[in-house]
């Protein structure tokens, strides 16, 4: 249960705190994995507490009289083996004795050796007798029991286990059947996240709580009339300065100076153009390099390539924003001849 809350809490607070404010493809299917995986860990954990009390504690149960069982029936046959071995052990001091008295005998022929002899015959034949009953006794009787009990009890615990492993398998298997469902589900849903959609939604959203606007574009503002913090202007209306416009001025006094801007910035659009041009195409070179080294699998290379693209990535990024205002300028202000304009000063412009 520690493992499912401490899991369960990445997707708490995705929902409560950061959840989007608009309709999202995306985000719905991480909080749909998110909830899989809490699905997952508490699938396990009650795959695990069925296995336990439907498989694990009913086969100790089953099987744990049988591993008593079977603890007695190898003492039991331990308990023969060493009786059989002292019988064994027997015969062979008996097998012994009788050979000593034949071999007392044969050195020296009395009764009494004979009566030895005859004595120890005896015993050694009733030991014989005696070891190889107990043998017949055990191979045919006793051990065929035990291995017999053996077996009963190695069927019962086969089926034991191979019933638990059953049940293991088949909750298994249902919770794998499921939870491959339920990716199956979530596979489909992360094939249909769409960012154009999630943009969609959210631009409609942002259109809903602000309306456009316009780019800000700066209006010319002339020096007359004045601010409400600036000195007052005592001139006499005759010598007041000519109120002009948003537009170029050439005259006899300014225009050459003018004319020169407007030269140089044709001159700078021109060299930032070039520039542009080479910067471009030996972007599209390095690209092209790069293309064959992806197709030959080499990535070093292709690491390099991109480590050179950066310098003329900037500056292309660079050169495309300064030639901007000379564009402009010479968009909006192309060179007309000079025309004189009957104004105080005797100024000559040139209306764009």
């Amino acid at each position: 249960m520690a493992i499912t809350s401490s899991s369960a809490q990445p997707s708490i607070l995705l929902t409560s705190e950061n959840r989007a404010s608009c309709p999202s493809s995306l985000f719905h299917t991480w909080e749909t994995f998110l909830q899989e995986v809490d699905a997952d860990v508490v699938g396990f954990n009650n795959a695990a507490c069925s296995l336990e009390t439907t498989v694990a504690v009913p086969l100790i149960e089953k099987t744990f009289h049988m591993k008593v069982q079977a603890r007695k029936l190898f003492a039991h046959r331990e308990g023969c083996e060493v009786i059989l071995g002292k019988a064994d052990d027997q015969l062979n001091k008996s097998r012994q004795e009788y050979r000593t008295a034949f071999l007392n005998y044969c050195d020296n022929a009395s009764p009494v050796n004979l009566a030895t002899y005859y004595d120890s015959h005896n015993n050694y034949v009733q030991q014989l007798t005696a070891t190889n009953a107990m043998i017949e006794q055990y191979h045919n009787h006793t051990l065929p029991t035990i291995l017999q009990e053996l077996e009963e009890i190695l069927t019962d615990v086969t089926t034991a286990v191979s019933d638990a492993i059953c049940q293991e398998g088949e909750i298994m298997s249902e919770k794998c059947n499921h939870q491959l469902r339920r990716y199956e589900s979530l596979c489909t849903q992360a094939r249909a996240v769409s960012s154009t959609a999630d943009l969609a939604h959210l631009a409609r959203t942002l259109m809903t709580n602000q309306p456009p606007m316009r780019a800000p574009m700066r209006a010319f503002m002339p020096p007359y009339p004045p601010e409400p913090d600036d000195p007052p202007i005592d001139v006499p209306a005759e010598s007041m300065p000519p109120v002009l416009r948003g537009e170029m001025l050439l005259d006899r006094m300014g225009g050459g100076q003018a004319r020169l801007n407007y030269e140089q910035l044709r001159k700078d659009a021109i060299d930032l153009e070039l520039q542009i041009k080479q910067l471009q195409e030996g972007l599209e070179s390095l690209m092209r390099l790069q293309n064959r080294g992806l197709e030959s699998n080499i990535y070093s290379k292709v690491n390099e390539i991109q480590i050179a693209n950066g310098p003329p990535t900037y500056g292309l990024q660079i050169c495309r924003p300064e030639n901007l205002p000379a564009k402009a300028c010479l968009l909006v202000n192309p060179p007309l001849p000079l025309s004189k304009r009957s104004i105080p000063g005797s100024l000559d412009t040139l209306q764009s």
